[in-house]
């Protein structure tokens, strides 16, 4: 049994039925970009890194794919990326990266390219950031999931509710 847990996509249904095994198909290009322009935009407009909160965009990503009636989760994990220096290995609650995953199987990372605005940037020697990714395939990254759902962080519902209700403005323009 590889998960006897509900769904970290909020379904009530269990995993293993539910997201673990992805759907045929694809998230539609112009929902890709609408997502991603919204979670881009929302984090700037709040002066949020998004290179330091990839916990929260992760979140963002997942609720706005809900409301395009697709459905996705939070993945926190270890990720490495070819070419870059910097990595993140899984120490919860100091160490880990988080990432969206939809009901298609596709890794959706909105925050890996600003980790370069992150505030422990300068300690590396490498400037090279990861390149966002929306993508089934992972050829440049390497990510590995140790927490379905991100369950394991503490997690600042109101200030999160800031953020949705920006995205969700965005959204309905």
């Amino acid at each position: 049994m590889v998960n006897e847990e509900l769904c970290p996509c909020g379904s009530k249904i269990n995993f293993e039925q539910c997201c673990y095994y992805p759907k045929e198909g694809n998230t539609p290009a112009d929902v890709k970009k609408r997502i991603t322009r919204i979670v881009i935009s929302t984090f700037d407009k709040v002066g949020d890194t998004r290179g330091e909160t990839c916990l929260y965009v992760a979140r963002l990503v997942k609720d706005l794919l809900n409301e395009f009636g697709i459905k996705g989760y939070i993945a926190a994990g270890s990720s490495k990326w070819n070419r870059v220096t910097t990595f993140y290995d899984w120490k919860p609650p100091r160490e880990f990266h988080a990432w969206a995953v939809t009901e298609f199987g596709e890794t959706v990372d909105l925050a890996c390219d600003a980790l370069n605005e992150r505030s422990d940037w300068h300690y590396h020697l490498s400037n090279n950031v990861p390149i966002r990714c929306w993508k089934k395939e992972l050829k440049d990254r390497d990510y590995k999931i140790y927490d379905y759902g991100a369950k394991t962080f503490e997690f600042d519902e109101e200030g999160y509710r800031i953020l949705l209700s920006i995205a969700l403005n965005k959204l309905k323009k």
